[in-house]
């Protein structure tokens, strides 16, 4: 299978933030050393003016058993980052009139608990109350796909009823993604690259269910705790994460 990435810039990819319109590559050194000294910061950052890329570096590591630094290749999980994506996705599906907001969930995944009283708005606006996480344990960290995790939700209890409250819910739009997937019979990854990679020219990230790049940052806390995972199995956070990205300027 052809590995296929796109560039997001997902990092502080801003112009200015607190250095002024023309910030210089000292001025945003002086500004960024001190919380990667600290060990609190860890990934690629890329500063455009325009079309100009004035900054772009990397800090910390993508493997600190290993001291392996981050470098301007390395891809890293944006984890729910990915909502947002999937959110253009509904956006452009609903313009199409390929299904609505107040549609149920029984439209498209018939036999998921309560999916009569749960609508495409409330998958949308975190009201579904389905469990923010529907996996167990380490298993949070496999690679899933969107029906996977739509199969995981269904066999969880709502929180509450729905509509009742916000509650943010990664395994709620992740039954979302596979909502999309059915209304416009492509896959997730499809959808990504025909409402948002392809458009936006993007060409530095993966679909996260597709392998796993060389690479590929592992799970930290801060101050360098990595994730919890299960014997022999390598961190991906791809159960709430569908796509990673690399910074490629």
């Amino acid at each position: 299978m052809t590995t296929r990435y796109l560039c997001l810039a997902a990092s502080f990819c801003a112009c200015s933030f607190a250095l002024g319109a023309h910030a210089s590559t000292p001025d945003v050194n002086r500004y960024i050393e001190p919380f990667a000294e600290a060990g609190h910061l860890s990934g690629s950052i890329l500063i455009a003016q325009g079309d100009q890329i004035v900054f772009a570096e990397a800090f910390g590591y993508s493997d600190y058993d290993a001291s392996a630094p981050n470098t301007l290749n390395t891809a890293f999980n944006i984890a729910s980052i990915t909502k947002f994506i999937t959110q253009v996705i509904l956006m452009r599906l609903l313009d199409e009139g390929l299904l609505a907001v107040d549609d149920p969930l029984s439209k498209y995944l018939p036999n998921f608990p309560r999916g009569d009283d749960i609508t495409i708005q409330h998958l949308w606006q975190h009201r579904s109350e389905i469990p923010h996480i529907v996996t167990d344990g380490a298993d949070t960290t496999r690679r899933y796909t969107a029906a996977e995790v739509a199969d995981l939700a269904a066999k969880t209890e709502l929180l509450f009823e729905p509509d009742a409250r916000e509650a943010y819910s990664s395994g709620g739009y992740s039954v979302l993604a596979r909502v999309l997937e059915i209304a416009a019979s492509k896959s997730y990854a499809e959808l990504v690259a025909e409402y948002v990679t392809g458009p936006a020219g993007m060409r530095g990230a993966q679909d996260a269910t597709t392998g796993v790049p060389d690479a590929v940052a592992q799970p930290y806390l801060l101050g360098g705790q990595r994730l919890a995972t299960r014997a022999g199995r390598r961190p991906v956070l791809s159960g709430r994460c569908r796509f990673r990205i690399r910074l490629r300027p």
